[in-house]
């Protein structure tokens, strides 16, 4: 065993398979507590400093239609439910979306080490949006939403690509072929970006 196996108590049973013995509810309860923590901290983090509690108390009387405690300043409740409180939501939702893609690509690979990357999904998503940003050319009925949707589009060729070029090699479409394809197509789109 190596030391990353060794736990505080000088047994060496692994971390991982000792969490199999917490009950799932417990997990999920403690992540929950935790989560809510974290985005109570981004809310309240910034360059006008505000409370976690102060943050929570604002978002029950605000989801609830209450009045504000008088304490309570309109401002910090301007900032925490117009301005922070969206953008933590949406970045705490992206972040909670590229987990579940990630851990779904890995499943279906049944590679540890799969990702985005190494399929050629985020080189040709860059491709699309670097070609859109460099000749200023507008999708139609994107209009200011070129750049994303051409990374979008970018990245659904890049998979299409991969898949019918690893099907082309290997018909039974073995992980280590997909992933070996993907790896090809993304150092290939990421020589032709250096080049744009």
């Amino acid at each position: 065993t190596t030391d990353n196996d060794r736990r505080a108590d000088g047994t060496t049973e692994p971390l991982i398979r000792s969490l199999d013995r917490i009950p799932l509810k417990s997990l999920l309860a403690v992540s929950g507590l935790a989560t809510i923590l974290v985005l109570l901290v981004g809310i309240g983090a910034g360059s006008v400093s505000i409370d976690p509690a102060e943050c929570a108390r604002i978002i029950f009387h605000k989801s609830c239609g209450t009045a504000l405690p008088p304490e309570i300043p309109a401002l910090h409740a301007g900032i925490v439910w117009d301005i922070r409180l969206p953008r933590v939501l949406l970045a705490w939702l992206a972040g909670a979306a590229l987990s579940v893609s990630g851990a779904v690509m890995q499943s279906i690979l049944k590679n540890p080490l799969a990702s985005s990357f190494t399929l050629g999904v985020s080189s040709g998503a860059s491709l699309g949006a670097g070609i859109v940003i460099l000749f200023g050319a507008a999708l139609p009925l994107a209009g200011m939403l070129s750049v994303p949707a051409a990374g979008f589009v970018g990245s659904l060729l890049s998979i299409a690509f991969v898949m019918r070029f690893s099907r082309a090699i290997d018909p039974s479409l073995e992980n280590n072929t997909v992933i070996l394809a993907g790896m090809v197509l993304s150092l290939f789109v990421n020589a032709a970006l250096t080049m744009l």
